[in-house]
């Protein structure tokens, strides 16, 4: 398993047919045709959307650390388990915190 970057990476190298993809690109506020056309960009692509979907957070039931929002994540008493590097989640997450002027070391 590879995140969508790794993905990407595949197909330009010949190792993968085809591959997942729900990368953001946060100067255009596009999925996918940014980074398609960035790193494949002498190949003929099919895009096929197979699904949409919500970014959220999963709290722990009861929400004992009263968390609120994405700002939360980057408190001293908040363990946020985040994706991998080059994944789409990540991407968006790591862009999403820049918005709100958060740190990404800040993150444990």
């Amino acid at each position: 398993p590879v995140g969508s970057l790794a993905g990407l990476v595949a197909l330009r190298q010949g190792i993968a047919h085809l591959s997942g993809c729900h990368l953001y690109d946060s100067e255009t506020s596009i999925y996918n045709q940014p980074y398609i056309k960035h790193i494949l960009p002498d190949r003929q692509i099919k895009m096929v959307t197979l699904a949409h979907r919500t970014q959220g957070l999963l709290i722990k039931r009861g929400n004992p650390k009263q968390v609120s929002g994405l700002h939360d994540v980057a408190r001293h008493d908040i363990t946020f388990l985040n994706r991998n590097c080059g994944s789409g989640t990540r991407i968006w997450f790591d862009n999403k915190l820049k918005e709100i002027g958060k740190s990404i070391d800040l993150i444990k």
